[in-house]
């Protein structure tokens, strides 16, 4: 998987990275997890602390565009971070599956 980065901003007042990039892949469009860990091992990026946005093919072409969101800190994500884009991420299982009695 060949990734470029197209952008990448500093984003101090949420404490986060804001990365927008290309990944090139042969085959099927790689899942999120190997997505994350390309482009967080491109940056030098920890990818506990990161999360994909949005990953979308390009039309008649095995390239992608990604846009990932990396924290400073565990706890700035899990309150920034909307629950089902976690939840994308593998950061949250059923454990909020409260109230669900059939």
């Amino acid at each position: 998987m060949d990734v470029e980065i197209i952008s990448k901003e500093e984003n101090q007042l949420l404490g986060r990275k804001e990365i927008r990039a290309r990944v090139r892949y042969e085959g099927a469009t790689p899942k999120r997890s190997e997505v994350k860990e390309a482009v967080c091992k491109k940056l030098g990026l920890n990818p506990d602390l990161a999360v994909v946005r949005s990953v979308k093919g390009e039309y008649g072409m095995q390239a992608a565009k990604v846009h990932l969101h990396a924290y400073e800190s565990e706890e700035r994500l899990k309150e920034l971070e909307p629950e089902y884009v976690q939840k994308r991420n593998g950061m949250r299982g059923e454990e909020s599956g409260e109230g669900k009695e059939g």
